[in-house]
């Protein structure tokens, strides 16, 4: 996955505090993608 890349702590910085907010917002988009298909027609 592209996404794993970014784990890389020789090519990118990064807090705990920035991993959390970034899961939660990859979280967030991912349960709104998911209701449009469960619910949108």
């Amino acid at each position: 996955m592209i996404l794993g890349n970014c784990s890389n702590k020789s090519s990118y910085e990064y807090t705990e505090e920035e991993v959390n907010k970034i899961f939660s917002e990859i979280d967030k988009q991912l349960k709104l993608t998911k209701a449009k298909f469960l619910y949108e027609s």
